[in-house]
């Protein structure tokens, strides 16, 4: 039998908007972050747990994106490692760790922050009886080998 198990929560993060580029859960991305928006909001992330909300937006060419230039789905993601480099900008990994709907997007001072609902799903696959039988009928197989070849009986 199979087993459906839903989470959703909501969540206010940093947002990062990104261009051309999409983050995907289970994945690491490596980003060049110049935009005084997208170092404010590094800033802030790398100062709390180090979650941040990557959003692609709509056009490229926008510098800085209201919410209604932005996708409506973003990955919540961690940042994994920080390098800088000499022109200032920062060079990060980040690792997805779900997707996430855009609820809204305000100000905080001087960062953008998002509300996002974050939802995973978990489906478990219960062992039906033929699958423990298929098991038992392997393991019983290897005993027998085991009991008649000479390497491997110890």
């Amino acid at each position: 039998m199979t087993k459906i198990t839903e989470h959703a929560r909501e969540l206010t993060l940093p947002v990062i908007t990104v261009r051309g580029t999409v983050a995907f859960p289970g994945v690491q991305l490596n980003l060049e972050l110049a935009r005084e928006a997208t170092l404010r909001a590094f800033s802030a992330a790398n100062e709390g747990d180090g979650t941040v909300f990557l959003i692609t937006q709509k056009d490229p060419t926008i510098e800085e994106p209201t919410q209604k230039d932005l996708y409506h789905i973003g990955t919540v993601c961690q940042i994994k490692r920080i390098n800088r480099s000499e022109s200032g900008a920062i060079n990060a990994v980040f690792e997805g760790l779900c997707r996430a709907k855009l609820s809204s997007v305000a100000r905080e001072g001087a960062c953008t922050y998002a509300t996002v609902i974050c939802k995973t799903v978990r489906v478990e696959e219960a062992a039906s009886n033929d699958a423990q039988e298929k098991i038992d009928t392997v393991l019983h197989m290897v005993k027998e080998i085991k009991s008649i070849h000479p390497i491997l009986n110890d």
